[in-house]
């Protein structure tokens, strides 16, 4: 099946092959010692979110101690559920978003003992402020296809929404607000929210036949309306804010308009587009990192990778290294300590079995571990 069909179908990135899992291929489960030594001084771990096959039930939630280097696959040793969108810290407490299971999993960041299962119609990516979780949702948006997916034969496409739970009551607020076609990313920045909206199955269906390319913005104290549209590029993804900027991430229409990269200033609300092939980004200080490559829509084939940064001063560089390659890559996480940098990279492979985690560092590949199904999403302790 085409990757262009899955994201239709459910908005879940490549979830789409739905075969039963195959065989866990064995591999160490120890970062090197000298990677850990670099880096336990600063961070504690990473949680590593896979987000499974749509319709069977395995996302997984796996974690990386970098005192001892352990990899742990299955951290969290109840059922995720179906389709695992975003992963967060807020606090003690890890936040996940379960899209097709319609639940917001909070769990202790110490021991992955559940807190709380919120219920919220096809959640897709969370955000934070003092009081409230803020979580874009699609609202019972879905597209289903005919056997050879030439044609859609039933849909929905109500407009999206962003939903707000309160952090100590772990309750969903009754107030919502509308926003566009299946949102995805959302940030919150000074009293504002920031979200993307992709227009995932609007473009196949009437009346629209188009992605979106609208972020929308939401005053978060109110909590009553749209303040206003930001247009970006096709079919917007993830929203990040950091210093005084937004960026997203674009992703196309997986043919000829190709993934972009994007800041908004939130001083000017100008839009700068930054780079074109970005597969995925991850801030570190002041600093973006990102990966891509130009045959990003050759599904099947594997790819070599370059790798970029951009610092909040404006400078973009295109980096010699690390040379980082393989066929599905879908997220990165940069962890930087003293002049070290790590990069970690994960590649689904064939969507059906268990991916992997690429660990970087130095200039080449220093460590690969196999994660669950579709790897992607990462939360830093």
């Amino acid at each position: 099946m085409k990757k262009i069909y899955c994201l239709l179908l459910a908005g879940a990135l490549a979830f789409c092959a739905c075969q039963k899992e195959g065989p866990s291929v064995p591999t160490p489960s120890r970062l090197p010692e000298e990677i850990c030594q670099a880096f336990a001084g600063k961070y504690e771990g990473v949680f590593q979110l896979n987000e499974g096959q749509m319709g069977t039930n395995t996302a997984t939630l796996d974690y990386l101690r970098f005192a001892n280097g352990h990899y742990s696959r299955n951290a969290f040793q109840g059922t995720l559920g179906d389709v695992a969108n975003d992963i967060a810290v807020k606090g003690d407490e890890l936040w996940m978003v379960i899209n097709n299971t319609g639940v917001v999993q909070v769990v202790s960041k110490t021991d992955c003992s559940e807190i709380a299962a919120i219920s919220v119609p096809m959640p897709r990516n969370i955000t934070f402020d003092n009081t409230y979780a803020y979580v874009t949702s699609w609202a019972g948006a879905y597209a289903q296809y005919n056997e050879d997916y030439s044609q859609i034969i039933s849909y929905d496409n109500p407009k999206g929404k962003v939903y707000r739970i309160n952090l100590a009551t772990k309750l969903v607020d009754e107030q919502t607000v509308e926003v566009g076609y299946q949102p995805e990313g959302i940030a919150y920045y000074n009293g504002k929210l920031y979200v993307a909206n992709s227009g995932g199955i609007a473009c196949k269906v009437p009346p629209d036949y188009q992605y979106g390319k609208t972020i929308s913005v939401i005053k978060a104290a109110t909590f009553n309306g749209v303040e206003t549209e930001i247009e970006v590029g096709l079919n917007p993804k993830n929203v990040i804010a950091a210093g005084d900027r937004i960026y997203v991430t674009t992703l196309g229409d997986y043919y000829t308009n190709h993934s972009a990269f994007y800041y908004i200033s939130t001083v000017t609300q100008l839009v700068s587009k930054q780079a074109d092939y970005v597969t995925a980004v991850s801030v570190c200080g002041n600093t973006v990192y990102g990966i891509g490559a130009e045959n990003e829509y050759s599904w099947d084939a594997p790819k070599e990778y370059f790798a970029w940064k951009w610092t909040m001063t404006g400078r973009q560089q295109r980096l010699s290294s690390p040379a980082i390659s393989g066929t599905a890559l879908s997220g990165l996480c940069v962890l930087q300590s003293g002049d070290d940098l790590l990069w970690m990279v994960t590649d689904q492979g064939d969507y059906v079995n268990p991916g992997s985690l690429d660990f970087y560092w130095k200039g080449e590949k220093a460590w690969s571990v196999t994660t669950g199904i579709c790897p992607g999403h990462f939360a830093v302790l």
